[in-house]
């Protein structure tokens, strides 16, 4: 399979109301051109919708560049049946670290 990757170069600007005479396409956009936004698979597709604010720090966090943005998966994982021996830590080894912990039980 191969994936798809899409970058900030791929935003595009679409004026709203008077911004279109306002400003012209060169003075909207991300100042970097190679931020990596997602990797997809064939079939996958985003549908999304950007809004921007000029703010500085003083009035949130958000706005500060040292503050921190990251996005995570917090999956919730039920299992059915006992997995023990060598079958839980195969299991274990199908997801990302920390998803699928291991205990060991001495005397079973």
């Amino acid at each position: 399979m191969s994936t798809e990757e899409v970058y900030s170069k791929h935003i595009e600007w679409l004026p709203i109301g008077d911004q279109g005479s306002i400003y012209k396409q060169s003075d909207v956009g991300p100042v970097l051109d190679d931020i990596l936004i997602n990797k997809m698979r064939p079939g996958h597709e985003l549908d999304i919708k950007l809004h921007a604010i000029k703010g500085i720090a003083k009035d949130h966090a958000k706005f500060s560049p040292v503050c921190t943005a990251f996005y995570r998966l917090l999956p919730e994982v039920t299992l059915t049946r006992k997995v023990e021996g060598e079958q839980a830590e195969r299991l274990q080894k199908c997801f990302s670290p920390g998803v699928i912990g291991v205990e060991e039980k001495h005397g079973e």
